[in-house]
């Protein structure tokens, strides 16, 4: 079971994220779930770490299709108003990770100091949208038009989908979100690298010093 911060999800939160939070526990034992972390000043309803895939951000929305009017890839026009996209939200919520990253004191672990990738990460960063309460067929078919032109299957989930995620098992749900890492590569982070993810995630975790800082 993956290791869920907080343990449990508060209470009143919407089922949608409760579902969600329930299934990504299934993720191996290595793997880090992240519930509202807190990154410079946002709140990304999830932040997923799986050392050998690299950071994804999920954001979650439990629209129906009867609330869903319309929409391009920059807004999502709803019954109640007018929304980000999810997938522009997420990747929103991504690039602001990547820029704490960078600036956090733990860079110098987890960024190339020289070579053809000098001042690149040295694992992917990625993103997607989950819809809980739409189906596939019901973006497809939608009376406003076929919403997959803007919520592409690429970085959005349906709830068709979502549903047979709860048979997987956690190398199966892995290897699923490890889809959503472009580019991607083979990963192989040492126990340092770990601890700097987790510490630009989360800072209640502290790096353990390096011998120079003893």
């Amino acid at each position: 079971m993956a290791y869920m911060i907080p343990e449990s999800i508060p209470y009143g939160r919407p089922n949608s994220e409760r579902r969600v939070f329930s299934t990504l526990q299934a993720l191996p034992d290595d793997c880090w779930v992240y519930f509202e972390p807190l990154i410079l000043g946002r709140y990304p309803d999830f932040i997923v770490f799986i050392p050998d895939c690299g950071l994804l951000v999920i954001e979650v929305k439990g629209w129906h299709p009867q609330t869903l009017l319309g929409g391009d890839h920059q807004r999502v026009e709803l019954r109640t108003g007018s929304a980000a996209n999810p997938i522009r939200q997420a990747r929103d919520y991504m690039v602001t990770l990547m820029d704490r990253a960078r600036k956090h004191p733990a860079a110098r672990l987890i960024v190339h100091r020289d070579g053809p990738h000098r001042g690149r990460f040295v694992f992917p960063f990625g993103y997607v949208g989950l819809l809980s309460q739409i189906t596939d067929d019901e973006l497809r078919n939608h009376p406003a038009g076929d919403l997959r032109q803007f919520l592409p299957s690429s970085h959005v989930v349906t709830a068709d989908e979502f549903d047979a995620w709860a048979d997987l098992t956690g190398a199966g749900l892995k290897a699923r979100l490890a889809t959503f890492f472009d580019p991607r590569w083979p990963l192989s982070l040492s126990p340092e690298q770990v601890d700097a993810i987790r510490t630009i995630v989360h800072p209640e975790v502290a790096l353990p010093r390096t011998p120079s800082q003893i």
